[in-house]
């Protein structure tokens, strides 16, 4: 049996997603080139793991070209239509007022990698693989070899040298999610693509001052948070109860868990 394609092996996420396909004994194999590098009818696979594209912070320029157009460069090598499991953004529903923002709010995404990542969900649509699609909330915690671009990794950060990390009142929800758990969420859908589905793939929705919390309490930082008033709008979270109904074990860890490994990791990592 022909092994399944992980695309993005080497970034944040897809180093999680590999380990874990390899923990599990999924025959796989790694995307050696750029996507747009991929020569038509070149890939004999059985599916696709789809992580690849740049980061927000690589700027506006690239992000059509990187997320859309690699997209379908993809799915142009593919031999035949296979399983395609896609690693899309909670970005494209932009701004939306929703305080809870299930699969049926209307995309409306506001910056170019919104835009490009809902390009790429259409170019999967339009394809006819059977595909499912995992918008993702915010990324945390200690990965492979990196632990990623957040709020949380800054505070983490910043509370592990000393400094002090403003709490903003009030209090408001978030749902950012252990990029472990995200893995093992991709290699689960990965074994089970029967038709066309979009899921949120979100953390819990909990407090973001019961986070810091544990976050300061993981660094041995308890007196270095400071509130300040910021009554600005929060961007609403995620409703990832339809993916937790169709796959009831998966379960991320508690944010006290996850801090620890994280500091954990970040300490073997230095050598200290």
């Amino acid at each position: 049996m022909e092994p399944l394609l992980l695309t993005g092996h080497r970034g944040y996420l897809g180093a999680c997603v590999a380990a874990v396909l390899t923990r599990v004994g999924v025959p796989h194999r790694v995307l050696a080139t750029r996507l747009q590098e991929i020569a038509p009818a070149s890939l004999d696979v059985s599916g696709v793991i789809h992580c690849a594209g740049p980061l927000r912070h690589r700027g506006d320029a690239v992000q059509m070209d990187g997320h859309c157009d690699g997209t379908r460069a993809l799915l142009r090598g593919l031999t035949r239509p296979v399983p395609v499991v896609y690693v899309s953004s909670r970005s494209i529903y932009g701004r939306a007022s929703a305080e809870l923002l299930n699969e049926t709010v209307l995309a409306a995404p506001v910056d170019a990698y919104g835009g490009a990542k809902l390009a790429a969900e259409v170019s999967i649509h339009e394809s006819g693989a059977p595909h499912v699609i995992l918008r993702c909330s915010t990324l945390i915690g200690m990965g492979v070899d990196q632990d990623g671009h957040s709020f949380l990794r800054q505070a983490l950060h910043r509370l592990r040298a000393g400094e002090t990390v403003t709490r903003y009142l009030p209090d408001r929800p978030h749902d950012a999610l252990d990029v472990w758990a995200a893995a093992q969420a991709c290699v689960e859908v990965s074994q089970s693509v029967h038709g066309n589905e979009t899921f949120n793939l979100a953390g819990p929705a909990r407090s973001l001052h019961a986070t810091l919390d544990a976050l300061s309490t993981a660094c041995g930082a308890l007196n270095r948070l400071r509130d300040k008033p910021d009554p600005s709008a929060s961007w609403g979270v995620l409703d990832g109860s339809r993916f937790r109904d169709r796959y009831p074990t998966w379960q991320p860890r508690t944010d006290a868990a996850l801090f620890g490994a994280w500091v954990a990791g970040l300490r073997l990592s230095a050598g200290s």
